[in-house]
């Protein structure tokens, strides 16, 4: 009897060093998982970021490889340029400025069309794909007068290659309501000269006009509203002036 049970007991110590061993060897093999794991991650994290150069004391990292366009931008001043950032203009200027996105040809790219767009310290906001459209938005707090949008229409979409007839929209803001109607008349002047009539005329306060031209089977409208800012919105057929 005692001889069984010290069999018994021989048997038993066996079975937990066996449960001790295994579970010992479970959590080392989890452990070199994990380990391995690690290393993966790291050597992942490495490989995604690609563009970072090593030193013997620190890393830098390189940059993105998409940079947003910035106030940074430097193009040559030529005579078909247009100048984003209006500050600075009187209203006759800003009339010859904005005329300048007039000078397209049948079969101009949009991206041949923005090489004579300055931004001069303003941001481009949106640019969806290559669309002959885009819009800005003034950089800083100084930035009190700028264009705000530029679409060139074939028909009634902005297409990548402008067809040789449509009409362009332009939005631009201006902080003072006085400066802001001054500009809005020039503008109406200006359509006007090109054979355009005004048949309708509706100033309904100091804070809102719309103005409607027609010439023919072509018409063209400007409208002024206050919005923060004051915010003139006017379109223009292509080749009439």
């Amino acid at each position: 009897m005692k001889k069984t049970a010290i069999i018994r007991k021989i048997a038993a110590v066996f079975a937990v060093v066996s449960i001790l061993g295994a579970g010992t060897a479970c959590t080392s093999k989890k452990t070199d998982r994990e380990s391995d794991k690690d290393r993966n991650t790291r050597n992942e994290e490495t490989e995604r970021a690609g563009k970072r150069t090593t030193g013997a004391e620190n890393t830098v990292l390189m940059p993105p490889e998409e940079p947003t366009e910035t106030t940074l931008q430097v193009k040559p001043i030529t005579d078909d340029s247009i100048f984003i950032r209006l500050d600075g203009m009187t209203a006759e200027e800003i009339i010859d400025n904005l005329w300048k996105t007039t000078n397209l040809h049948a079969d101009m790219y949009s991206a041949e069309f923005y090489e004579n767009i300055v931004l001069d310290g303003c941001t481009l906001f949106t640019k969806k794909d290559d669309d002959f459209s885009w819009n800005f938005y003034e950089a800083s707090s100084d930035t009190t007068r700028y264009i705000s949008r530029i679409s060139v229409f074939s028909g009634f979409t902005c297409e990548p290659t402008f067809d040789g007839d449509g009409d362009i929209v332009l939005e631009i803001h201006v902080d003072d309501p006085d400066f802001a109607f001054e500009v809005a008349e020039k503008i109406v002047e200006k359509i006007q000269e090109a054979g355009f009539s005004i048949d309708v005329d509706m100033k309904s306060s100091e804070e809102s006009w719309y103005v409607g031209l027609r010439k023919d089977m072509k018409s063209s409208t400007l409208q002024l509203h206050h919005i923060g800012d004051y915010v003139i919105t006017f379109d223009m057929p292509v080749g009439e002036y």
